[in-house]
């Protein structure tokens, strides 16, 4: 619908003989014309609305001499570029009612009383205010639920005892030792519960049953010819084309969300999938996980072509959707790697991020001491306290950078950054047999973990000697030597022969 606003205190100064009215009255019939009442603006506000108002004046006029295509009023469209928003200038579908969206400029808000139809409402401020959220997709964490590895039978009991409720409990591959969920009493908080766990069983490891997310992203945007096998990320990191036929002996783990398997591009591939949430939660979104699979093996000829098209992959979707966005906690991630420790898969990619956690602290300890290689997303900077598991010890972590060597925004910065990758308008597959560009360290961390696995492949199976390929042959872009924004600097896949 088409909306022309005037304020009613300025109505008989613009005359129907004003530029204004006789752009207005070109608009087509039927047009609504709504005036602001007369009431006692603030300076400020008062003269941003006169400033835009000459704006639009001058605007509409325009539009009338030149065509529709000048027009500052225009018909709402649908969102339908997948950027989180929809047509008009700003993403906001047209014209846009708390301000003005022309190129450019930027004119200020429009008062809300100006608004057609608006009421004034008036809070009162013993009034309580909602907080209940439903969410009809997964139910939420029990407050201060709790990971606990090494209790025995008897620790469970006492605990149960004392008013706990043990949710699940099993043996953890990777931590040698039991892993249980545990629910504290109601009325008792998390460091209450955690002290009266480790009274019971001082030789355990206890936590809090953290939250992690996929790494942050950018939008997924639909892309435009396929790059195939000639992507920007291909010529960054040197990649050579006979990896198109090299079938490396190393399968590569994935922990992410589900994946697309009837996809065209990975249509062929060697996937084996798995999933270890549980069943009272939702299925996670299989974008991202379509997205970071389809960077290894998407296949040659589709749209979307992997780095290493002929690996084997083992997928595990430790995922389960919340609200509107994917979630892992400490209890399915400690299993994801499990599944990983128990398939001896000794290259695992972890595109997620989120708290420090005693729990998968030890279990991540405990593979890479074993002689795991864990490549793990850096996640955006969110201070020293997020950015786990690339923050452990022995995991090597992976920023993003764009197609120039610039560092993306969505990319954390530190000490611990070891590589990076290419990150920034990835051509990703997507579920439903799409294809989009995608952002984020989510996706420069399967490059780096195809590099690896290609650089242990020519170092016959020998993960230092990999190590040491991997770094002589980066691409430094800081300062010299590491530094905390590249790491090494980009990755570059190792000449690869016998393929």
């Amino acid at each position: 619908m088409r909306v022309v606003i005037v304020p009613e205190i300025i109505a008989p100064a613009i005359g129907k003989k004003s530029c204004f009215w006789q752009a207005a009255s070109r608009l087509q019939e039927g047009t609504p014309m709504y005036f602001m009442r007369p009431i006692a603006y603030p300076r400020k506000v008062l003269r941003r609305s006169l400033v835009a108002l000459a704006v639009v004046a001058g605007w509409q006029l325009a539009a009338s001499i030149s065509g529709p295509q000048l027009a500052l009023v225009t018909e709402a469209k649908a969102d339908d570029d997948d950027d989180g928003g929809g047509g008009g200038f700003r993403g906001g579908g047209g014209f846009r009612m708390k301000g003005f969206g022309i190129p450019g400029i930027r004119l200020g808000k429009i008062p809300r009383f100006i608004m057609p139809g608006y009421a004034p409402r008036y809070r009162s401020r013993s009034r309580p205010r909602s907080t209940a959220r439903a969410s009809a997709t997964a139910p939420r964490r029990a407050r201060g639920e709790l990971i606990v590895a090494g209790l025995s039978a008897d620790n469970i009991s006492e605990l149960q005892q004392n008013g706990f409720t043990v949710s699940a409990s099993r043996e953890s591959n990777s931590l040698g030792t039991s892993v249980s969920r545990i629910e504290p009493p109601a009325r008792l908080g998390t460091k209450s519960a955690l002290r009266r766990v480790l009274d019971v069983a001082p030789a355990a490891t206890a936590a809090r049953n953290d939250r992690f997310q996929r790494s942050a992203i950018g939008p997924y945007r639909p892309m435009g010819q396929s790059c195939g096998a000639g992507c920007e990320a291909f010529v960054l990191t040197g990649w050579q084309s006979n990896y198109l036929k090299c079938q490396l002996p190393h399968t590569i783990g994935v922990i992410d969300t589900g994946v697309d398997p009837a996809h065209p591009s990975l249509a062929g591939a060697n996937i084996e999938f798995a999933t270890v949430r549980r069943q009272d939660r939702g299925p996670s979104n299989p974008a991202h996980g379509t997205g970071v699979v389809s960077l290894l093996v998407g296949q040659p000829g589709s749209d979307i072509v992997g780095v290493v098209p002929r690996a084997r992959v083992v997928a595990v979707d430790a995922f389960h959707a919340s609200g509107s966005n994917d979630t892992t906690n400490a209890f399915d991630l400690v299993a994801a790697l499990d599944v990983m420790a128990e398939r001896k898969i000794r290259i695992v990619n972890l595109s997620l991020a989120g708290p420090e956690n005693s729990v998968l602290a030890a279990s991540v300890a405990q593979l890479v001491d074993r002689g795991t290689t864990l490549i793990a997303a850096a996640g955006p900077s969110a201070g020293q306290s997020r950015g786990y598991p690339a923050r452990y010890p022995g995991v090597i972590a992976v920023a993003a950078i764009d197609g120039e060597g610039r560092p993306s925004r969505l990319s954390a910065r530190g000490t611990h950054i070891s590589y990076a990758g290419p990150g920034v308008g990835m051509s990703v597959a997507s579920p439903g047999g799409k294809s989009r560009l995608a952002t984020g360290t989510s996706f420069a961390a399967p490059l780096v973990s195809a590099a690896f696995a290609s650089a242990k492949f020519g170092a016959g199976g020998d993960k230092a000697r990999a190590l040491a390929t991997i770094q002589s042959i980066a691409k430094d872009l800081g300062a010299p030597g590491r530094d905390p924004i590249f790491g090494w600097g980009l990755v570059q896949f190792p000449p690869i022969g016998g393929c």
